[in-house]
């Protein structure tokens, strides 16, 4: 990090620099969120939901451009929505599968 110094020689602090939209952290949660409702959906949503959580916190600590932010609600939403239903639908295969086993063992 420099220090700036204008012609009058006084200090003068670093600007901060302006985001030129949102990261690629951002739209990698937002792309992987969407792209879980069509390819991999377990794999799309964990990886869109771990991206997600690391850009929302630069944004806060100020690293990260805060443009970004509606991207990475965007992907967060779409990655739990699709990981609570992936979640549905395994918990629902186990209990088929459970309830046909003991089925076949009573009959």
């Amino acid at each position: 990090m420099s220090v700036s110094v204008n012609h009058n020689n006084r200090y003068e602090p670093p600007r901060q620099k302006r985001g030129n939209g949102p990261s690629a952290l951002a739209w990698a949660t937002v792309i992987t969120g969407v792209g879980s409702w069509i390819v991999l959906p377990l794999a799309g949503a964990v990886v869109a939901l771990i991206c997600g959580l690391i850009e929302r916190r630069k944004i806060a600590e100020g690293t990260s451009a805060p443009e970004g932010q509606s991207l990475v609600t965007i992907g967060l939403v779409c990655a739990a929505v699709q990981l609570s239903i992936v979640l549905l639908f395994i918990v629902a295969a186990v209990l088929f599968a459970m309830m046909f086993g003991l089925g076949l063992m009573v009959g």
